[in-house]
């Protein structure tokens, strides 16, 4: 297992918003959440990476075993997790090529690879 969370409760601004979600995912997974506007969907995924106002308040986050509930965003980030959105913002001033050498340099990816395959 890559990738948990285990019977994860958040709360949105102090009110309860879901209870009890779990999935986990192996390395070569990708998994998709659906569901109709006001669901949660994006509730859970800001609280599980800790973006302040989004609180995990019950169960945990594991990342390849490690506990990383209460860690801050940038330390998520720094262990391998981050959120990638339908609509990323722009980053005036950074060059895809770059962006994508310093990701590829961090991963182990090939640049010309992803090139290609987007």
């Amino acid at each position: 297992m890559f990738f948990a969370v285990d019977r994860v409760s958040i709360s949105v601004g102090g009110m309860p918003l879901l209870s009890g979600i779990s999935f986990s995912l192996s390395r070569s997974e990708v998994l998709y959440i659906l569901g109709p506007n006001g669901a949660g969907k994006s509730s859970l995924l800001k609280a599980v990476m800790g973006i302040p106002g989004y609180e995990v308040t019950g169960g945990r986050v594991l990342l390849e075993g490690e506990d990383v509930t209460t860690l801050k965003p940038f330390e998520k980030a720094r262990r391998g997790l981050a959120l990638a959105f339908q609509m990323p913002p722009r980053l005036h001033g950074v060059k895809v090529g770059v962006l994508l050498s310093h990701i590829c340099r961090r991963t182990g990816c090939d640049p010309r690879e992803v090139a290609r395959a987007v």
